[in-house]
Order: structure tokens, then C-alpha cells, then sequence
């Protein structure tokens, strides 16, 4: 069903490398700022005439190789991520069908589970929020049944697309695909492919988890990254 990205995303890329590199910290780093109490005498050797810095010079070092060290920046992050995903919800919210769905037990993702992987290193935050936007546009774009708004949905998953594509520009790094993320999505799946349900129901409760996933992937940090 999704097909390549609108003029108007395509006027909104940024096509500077979305990646920004950081000194290495050793670049930075004088051991002596931290005091001489733990040096061999042949460390002392080495450091020569370097002056030994203040308190309030080491606290500030510190602090500073403390955002080094979190370090992971992206600009498109930084500058679209917040606009393509407001338009996201705002279309999710949209084509709210009017069927009543309770919440509670019918919930299917594990908020906590999901919650627990904003603790993660920035990359791997960023990877896991591609492969939920993936999961999400596989499920819709197997969708036969659905009664939500065509256009809307297309619209709906080109922004997706869009988001997946620029976010692997801001990674380095791969890891390896979280089962139990595939197994959250294969739910849901399900319940939209059973014939013997209600379908507009199931796509409704769909459409609210989807809604769920895409408000809890504002928690992540590193999609807040500056």
C-alpha cells in the first residue's frame, strides 16, 4: 500500500549528513585534572609541568565528558523528527472509526516492557523506534479489511516510511531484531486477521494501541536529542 514519499516530504529533506561526530574523549582528557593520589612515579613523570587543576575545574570537566559521553546527536532528529510524528498522531487520531473499544484488559502491549528501552544506549533507542515503525507499517500495509480513510491512511504510512528511512541515517550501528516486539505486532495481526471477529472492532483496538505505541515513543531520549 505505501508508495514513495509526497512532495512535500520530499521538499522537507535535509540532505546534509544527518550524523554528527563527537571528540573523543581521550582528546579531552588529562588525567592529572583529577588529582595526583593514585599516580605511580612513572606516571608523574609523564605529565611534566601540567598544572593541577581546581575543584571546580575537575567538576566541570567532568561534567562536560558526561554530555560527551552521551553524546549521540542528529540533526533530523533534532529539527523533524517532532513534526513528522505530531502529523503522525494527528492522523492516527483522525480516522477514529466510532466503535467503542474498552481499554484495560484488552490492552496488548506491555507498557513497562516498552517503557524499559528508553534505558538503553542512544543508537540502540533509535534502532528499536525503527523497527516499531516498521512493524507498524507492515501491519497496514497488509490491511484488506480496515474502513479507515484510504487517503489519510496512505498518507499515514508514507510519513511512517519517511520516519524509518531518516532515523537509519542517524545510526551507525545494527543490532539484532527484539522478538518480543515482533511477537507484540503478530498479536495484533491476529486479532485484525481473525474472520470470526468483529473486524471493526479489532481494527479500532488496533488503531488505539497504535496510538499507545506512537505517544510512548515520545519518552525515548534519544528521539529528543538536540
Amino acid at each position: 500500500m505505501s508508495t514513495c514519499s509526497t512532495s512535500q516530504q520530499d521538499a522537507t529533506l535535509d540532505n546534509t549528513d544527518t550524523r554528527e561526530e563527537t571528540t573523543p574523549l581521550r582528546d579531552f582528557l588529562k588525567p592529572e585534572w583529577f588529582g595526583h593520589e593514585d599516580m605511580t612515579e612513572e606516571d608523574a613523570g609523564r605529565l611534566g609541568n601540567y598544572p593541577r587543576a581546581s575543584r571546580e575545574e575537575r567538576l566541570c570537566l567532568i561534567l562536560v565528558l558526561c554530555s560527551l559521553s552521551s553524546g549521540f546527536s542528529c540533526r533530523w532528529i533534532s529539527n523533524k523528527f517532532r513534526q513528522y510524528h505530531g502529523k503522525c498522531l494527528m492522523l492516527l487520531r483522525e480516522m477514529d472509526t466510532g466503535v467503542r473499544v474498552d481499554g484495560g484488559d484488552d490492552a496488548i502491549f506491555d507498557v513497562d516492557w516498552f517503557v524499559h528501552h528508553t534505558q538503553s544506549r542512544p543508537e540502540k533507542q533509535v534502532w528499536f523506534v525503527i523497527q516499531t515503525l516498521e512493524e507498524i507499517s507492515l501491519l497496514l500495509n497488509e490491511a484488506e479489511s480496515v474502513s479507515w480513510s484510504r487517503e489519510k491512511l496512505q498518507n499515514f504510512l508514507n510519513i511512517i516510511d519517511h520516519e524509518t528511512e531518516r532515523l537509519r541515517s542517524c545510526v551507525t550501528s545494527r543490532f539484532r531484531e527484539n522478538k518480543r516486539l515482533k511477537d507484540h505486532f503478530q498479536a495484533l495481526r491476529d486479532l485484525t486477521q481473525n474472520k470470526t471477529s468483529d473486524q471493526s472492532y479489532a481494527w479500532e483496538q488496533t488503531r488505539k494501541e497504535l496510538l499507545r505505541i506512537l505517544n510512548l515513543l515520545e519518552l525515548f531520549p534519544a528521539l529528543s536529542a538536540h
